[in-house]
């Protein structure tokens, strides 16, 4: 099995946002979701390739904030580039929060790595920003999946699992990730093969409480 990812400008032109919203300033592929949530963007994006799209989510900033502090702390990331971006937009309200970083290897918290993908100013001021901003955002996702990979090992992939778990759910609940798929069900399938693999797993060293052999979990 291989994964494959592939990022689309947000300018693409799309009929189907065009039908919807019956303005041709409106017809960009990533105003789908504002005017028909998760379904239109599926179906803008399966007329846009010829592919089918099985699994869908709509993924907020405080996610990934989340997802890398929360479960590996930082991830590695190596910038081609410099960024130097005086209009970096504030996370609260109105106003500008510039955003300065050197080309090199870095060690990014998850507040770090969200300006790192979402800054649109390369030291170049090329017109290709936005191609340079999508190669910086897979090498991010690429960066979260290599760490949760090293530091999912042995006991600790369970507590990360179960960290990721959680995370989606509250996310969900609180509306910042919105999903065509049950979370809980994706989730439980990987951890229960972990639990198989594993019959007299020290739980409480997991979860703390010291090391006291426990029984599976009912």
């Amino acid at each position: 099995h291989s994964v494959h990812m592939l990022s689309f400008p947000r300018d693409l032109q799309s009929p189907e946002v065009l039908k919807v919203s019956g303005n041709p300033q409106n017809s960009r592929i990533n105003q789908a979701v504002a005017y028909g949530g998760i379904e239109l963007a599926k179906i803008a994006l399966e007329n846009a390739t010829g592919l089918s799209m099985d699994l869908a989510a709509v993924v907020n900033f405080d996610v990934l904030i989340d997802l890398i502090d929360k479960t590996v702390g930082y991830i590695e990331v190596e910038l081609d580039t410099k960024i130097e971006d005086p209009t970096y937009p504030a996370m609260e309200g109105v106003g500008f929060d510039p955003f300065y970083i050197s080309a090199g290897t870095h060690k990014l918290d998850g507040s770090t790595a969200l300006k790192v993908a979402r800054s649109r100013h390369s030291a170049l001021f090329a017109p290709n920003n936005d191609y340079i901003r999508a190669e910086r955002q897979q090498k991010i996702i690429r960066a979260l999946f290599k760490r949760l990979l090293e530091e999912g090992k042995g006991l600790n992939a369970i507590k990360i699992l179960a960290t990721l778990n959680n995370i989606l759910n509250q996310k969900k609940e609180q509306g910042t990730l919105q999903t065509d798929f049950d979370i809980k069900m994706l989730m439980l399938a990987d951890l229960a093969k972990m639990v198989k693999d594993i019959p007299d797993i020290l739980w409480t060293q997991v979860f703390g409480g010291g090391w006291q052999v426990t029984k599976e979990p009912t």
